[in-house]
């Protein structure tokens, strides 16, 4: 699919909440394109693709979540405990603990959520390089979970009850946690937040089996059939794993205009402009623009605007025997991929925002474009730097969140140019 159907379908999304399950299968689907990763021999019309080993604290480490920055949290042990710690990756601080735990996602605004251990238990936070760790609390029971957290500070994820139930909830700072109850059965657990406070997660049914779920003030809780759904974007495209009657599984998305297939595996996540980290046995990227991307390697947990994906692999060799390290893979296909990826990203986000970004930046994008391909990069950055003023404006007072992620997007640029 091109980059300009692409942005139609977008526009054709719009802002439709799901109300419900569709056999329709959608049959857009981007090309396959051979990748290879960096130090080895690349077919002809190949995408290149660099791997990172992003440390550890002495044992196993997995990243969840990535923001439009680049900063990115997980889990990670050290060599001799057994419990894990929540963990912070920046590009300043590299590997960062920040206390016995799980982070499970990170938004535009530094916002971290996963569990870590309060006086009374394990229990959901929200911590922040400024405030620290707060604890949201539970729905009665001894524990829970962030597992999602968008661009307003609201969290979604799975507590338990006071009668030893788990269920779905979201948590606002104004409201609370709320209780998202189940599709008839004792558990659910969400595992997704758009910018609109649409949830997605898996419930089990009156009948025990488990089903997608996405839930709206509006609707309630919507079943979408047997399986999971793991992420939803501001579009309300859902992702997530479909279970079949043969007991195989496939990755699919759930679009307002039907189902998309895939194929085998699951879809952990998706980002604003509907790219995809599938897990296809090993880690995969569904994009648009560059098209279905086999990383060869691990797992991936989490996709970021500029389709940087995050998750696992095998720990490199000379480690020792069965640990993993957290992973990042990125897409090398030039800067007029992101530049791309930055514009489209502006007229989405104009398109909902009462604001738009002046002619200013955009003229300081195209001349920060033009700079880096005559390898100006100081020229580039400090263009870059303008925008991103202009943008910040834009998000001052946390007024407008959904800026937020393009602000991350360039400062994710500007900090690839100072490598």
């Amino acid at each position: 699919m091109t980059i300009s159907v692409r942005a139609s379908l977008i526009a054709a999304i719009g802002l439709i909440w799901f109300t419900g399950a569709s056999a329709q299968s959608v049959d857009e689907t981007p090309p396959v394109v051979p990748s290879c990763l960096s130090g080895q021999e690349c077919p002809l019309g190949s995408v290149r693709v660099d791997w990172f080993d992003l440390g550890s604290l002495g044992g196993s480490a997995t990243v969840f979540g990535i923001n439009a920055a680049g900063d990115m949290v997980g889990s990670a042990h050290t060599r001799f405990e057994e419990e894990t710690h929540a963990v912070i990756w920046t590009r300043s601080t590299g590997i960062r603990s920040l206390g016995l735990g799980e982070a499970s996602d990170i938004n535009n605004l530094g916002q971290v959520t996963g569990y870590t251990w309060f006086a009374d238990g394990a229990r959901a936070f929200v911590w922040t390089e400024q405030t620290g760790f707060r604890d949201l609390g539970t729905l009665g029971g001894a524990f829970s979970r962030g597992l999602a957290i968008n661009d307003r500070g609201w969290v979604a994820g799975a507590s338990e009850t006071s009668d030893a139930t788990t269920h779905a909830f979201l948590w606002t700072p104004e409201e609370g946690m709320i209780d998202l109850g189940t599709l008839g059965g004792r558990h659910s657990t969400a595992y997704g937040i758009n910018l609109w406070g649409q949830v997605v997660g898996g419930s089990m049914t009156a009948d025990r089996l488990t089903h997608a779920f996405t839930w709206t003030r509006q609707a309630g809780m919507v079943d979408l059939g047997p399986g999971f759904a793991f992420d939803v974007n501001r579009q309300a495209w859902i992702v997530g794993q479909q279970l079949l009657p043969d007991f195989s599984a496939r990755a699919v998305a759930w679009t307002p205009s039907g189902m998309l297939t895939l194929g085998p595996g699951t879809a952990n996540a998706i980002n604003e402009l509907g790219d995809i980290a599938w897990n296809n046995w090993i880690a995969t990227l569904w994009s648009w623009p560059l098209g279905i991307i086999n990383m060869q390697v691990g797992a991936a947990d989490d996709v970021n605007e500029l389709d940087v994906l995050v998750g696992a692999a095998v720990a490199p060799a000379g480690a020792e025997f069965g640990l993993q390290t957290g992973a990042m893979w990125r897409v090398q296909a030039g800067w007029q991929v992101e530049f791309d990826a930055v514009r489209r990203m502006a007229e989405v986000i104009g398109s909902e925002s009462p604001r738009r970004l002046p002619n200013g930046a955009l003229n300081g994008l195209a001349r920060a474009e033009q700079a880096l391909l005559e390898d100006q990069k100081d020229a580039a950055s400090a263009e870059l730097i303008k925008v991103i003023r202009h943008v910040e404006r834009l998000t001052r007072s946390g007024r407008s969140p959904e800026w937020y992620v393009l602000l991350g997007m360039l400062r994710s640029i500007v900090g690839r140019l100072e490598e």
